[in-house]
């Protein structure tokens, strides 16, 4: 990052699934992201979703769509 996009960031928010790839207790990802947040020297903020509620995942919605194209209804997004 340049020196003025790091000033344009003070907090970094990261949507996070709750899956096991990206549970808290997974040192591997742990270690990964406070070498990001070191490497970016900007903070960052995990914002987990909630077990078991796809939809508030964004993403989630854009599968819904894909998988009624595919099955003949809708477009894709």
């Amino acid at each position: 990052m340049t020196p003025e996009q790091k000033q344009d960031n003070e907090l970094i928010q990261i949507k996070v699934d709750n899956g096991p790839e990206s549970s808290g207790v997974r040192t591997q990802f742990l270690k990964r992201m406070v070498k990001f947040v070191d490497l970016l020297n900007i903070p960052i903020k995990l914002l987990y979703y909630a077990p078991y509620h796809s939809k508030y995942n964004p993403i989630e919605g854009c599968w819904g769509i894909i998988d009624q194209h595919w099955n003949g209804g809708g477009e894709a997004c």
